[in-house]
């Protein structure tokens, strides 16, 4: 696995707790308030953050000469009650070394390691290597939790690794919404955009392999206050679990960002009430289960 010099800055082995107060404060906002406005100025500072990466080995200068630039480097990997398999980062060293004293780490550019998870899907990486999402200043439970600690899903990376904030409800989707009553904040319109044909067919693929999923649709919703946002409308079967129902949205978003080319963002939305018929109407039909 190989990271590039624009992920790891050379000679920055350890940082200055101060360099991350922002960050810090902002993530123990959200901790205490988890609204849209705090996780936006949260992300904000984060995109400019230098982190610190647990490694099991440093590599030497030579090692990175010859590979011309690029670090061949072994990351470690939490897994979460959810068994996602996480990367550890942390805002200080005294947050690292909360978790483990004697780790060896690297300072890392945020947006560097979210493009680094962007780039590498889990299902092409080893098992023993994280690839599905990133969790800031994790600790040991025998020790006191000294840092707020925040999880970074791999949708939010996928957004993040772009330079963009991603849009999050109080529900935790990104990149979509939950049915509400769209009509009440917007209006339902035809798509103002095509989908690139790639994009299709893996949400198509990724439809397939989800049994809960019976429709999905590709429509504009036009904000009251904004541009129509292209959005793809998911159908899905009654009684599906809210946890359920996030996990299906974040793999398809996970599966859709890196094929979004020149559309850069794309919304989804959970069907359901009134909104289906007019999603109907306007929308395209891109999948229907057999």
């Amino acid at each position: 696995m190989r990271l590039f010099e624009k992920l790891f800055s050379k000679g920055r082995r350890s940082q200055c707790e101060g360099e991350n107060a922002a960050l810090v404060q902002a993530i123990n906002a959200v901790g205490l308030a988890d609204n849209s406005e705090n996780r936006k100025k949260m992300y904000e500072i984060l995109l400019t953050s230098t982190l610190l990466i647990p490694t099991p080995e440093i590599p030497t200068a030579s090692e990175s000469n010859d590979h011309q630039g690029s670090i061949a480097l072994q990351l470690h990997g939490i897994t979460d009650k959810q068994g996602r398999k996480l990367t550890p980062a942390f805002t200080d060293v005294e947050a690292l070394r909360n978790w483990d004293p004697n780790t060896p780490s690297l300072s890392a550019n945020a947006r560097g390691l979210f493009e680094f998870i962007s780039e590498n899907r889990p299902e092409n990486m080893p098992k023993t290597m994280p690839g599905m999402g990133v969790v800031i200043n994790p600790f040991d439970p025998i020790r006191k939790m000294i840092r707020p600690m925040l999880i970074i899903t791999r949708p939010e990376c996928e957004v993040l690794a772009l330079g963009l904030v991603p849009r999050t409800l109080p529900s935790g989707l990104v990149g979509c919404q939950l049915p509400a009553g769209m009509g009440r904040s917007g209006s339902i319109q035809p798509p103002n955009q095509t989908l690139p044909p790639a994009l299709e067919e893996v949400l198509h693929r990724s439809a397939e392999s989800v049994p809960e999923i019976a429709t999905l649709y590709v429509f504009s919703f036009a904000h009251t206050h904004g541009s129509p946002q292209l959005t793809v409308g998911l159908g899905l079967d009654k009684n599906v679990a809210k946890e359920r129902v996030r996990l299906i949205v974040e793999n398809l978003w996970s599966a859709a960002a890196p094929r979004l080319g020149e559309l850069k963002t794309l919304d989804f939305i959970v069907l359901a009430g009134q909104d289906v018929a007019q999603v109907e109407a306007a929308g395209n039909k891109i999948y229907q289960r057999l």
